[in-house]
């Protein structure tokens, strides 16, 4: 009996030992997560700051072509977003940016007004988020609370 309780003792103490190794691995490579991202954000600020401001730099030829390579393809994905918007028949909101229906009269995420309609058609505003809404609207397109 004093062997099985022997055995379970030590059994407890491994467990409990690797528990421990294990909350320390993790702790440790969240912090090194949370390390990496920081170095990946503050590199992708630099890049962009590198890019808005190429005349900061004492730039060689392949800074040059990195930079026109840079402009091609930023061209490229404009023209498919635009291509991507007429085939889902859709917008950019001017206001917050969402890609919303082209019909829209206002946008759904902050209540911009689309259609050059006048502020006192509007019949009214959300309660819950003061997003503008319609007479005949049962939730709001902004927040999606109940209206009726």
């Amino acid at each position: 009996m004093a062997d099985w309780k022997s055995k379970m003792s030590s059994f407890a103490q491994s467990a409990m030992n690797k528990s421990k190794e294990v909350a320390g691995t993790t702790k440790i490579n969240m912090e090194l997560r949370n390390y990496e991202t920081k170095l990946k954000k503050l590199q992708g600020e630099l890049g962009a700051y590198v890019l808005e401001h190429p005349e900061t730099l004492n730039l060689d030829k392949s800074i040059e072509a990195i930079l026109l390579e840079v402009d091609q393809v930023q061209g490229h994905m404009d023209k498919l977003q635009r291509n991507l918007q007429e085939v889902r028949n859709t917008m950019e909101c001017p206001e917050c940016g969402k890609e919303i229906p082209v019909d829209s009269e206002l946008c759904p995420k902050c209540g911009a007004i689309l259609r050059g309609r006048p502020q006192h058609e509007i019949d009214g505003l959300c309660p819950n988020c003061s997003a503008p809404i319609d007479d005949g609207m049962l939730y709001c397109a902004s927040c999606g609370a109940k209206l009726r």
